[in-house]
């Protein structure tokens, strides 16, 4: 099952694997629009927040963002701060400059700040 597990996270495999996890309407919301977040791409929580149809709740998407579960499953390290700016990450943040990069997100070459050519909308 691990390896059906990376297979999918790496992207080697649309298989499908269905989770089941106990939260509240509004973070259902949150964690669909990040698992429209491709592979190798960064947004806001404020992209997330309008996404939503919620633009003001911009703090509330990112209490639900850090309630996330299941992070292999539920893609959270792909939400920075509008400056781009990669902080407070469950993992901590230098996991998640490892996860982005290994995604092939760019980072800046004068910051620890995903490169903003990789940033996008949510699908």
């Amino acid at each position: 099952m691990i390896k059906k597990i990376m297979a999918v996270w790496e992207g080697k495999s649309s298989d499908m694997i269905r989770i089941m996890v106990n939260a509240t309407d509004f973070q259902k919301d949150v964690w669909n629009a990040l698992m429209r977040i491709p592979n190798g791409y960064v947004v806001s929580y404020g992209t997330i927040a309008e996404h939503i149809g919620r633009p003001k709740a911009v703090r509330a998407v990112g209490t639900a963002v850090g309630a996330n579960p299941v992070s292999l499953f539920i893609p959270c390290h792909r939400v920075v701060q509008k400056s781009g700016k990669v902080e407070n990450y469950g993992w901590g943040d230098t996991m998640k400059q490892k996860i982005l990069k290994a995604e092939a997100v760019a980072f800046n070459q004068t910051s620890e700040s995903p490169a903003s050519r990789k940033s996008r909308q949510v699908g």
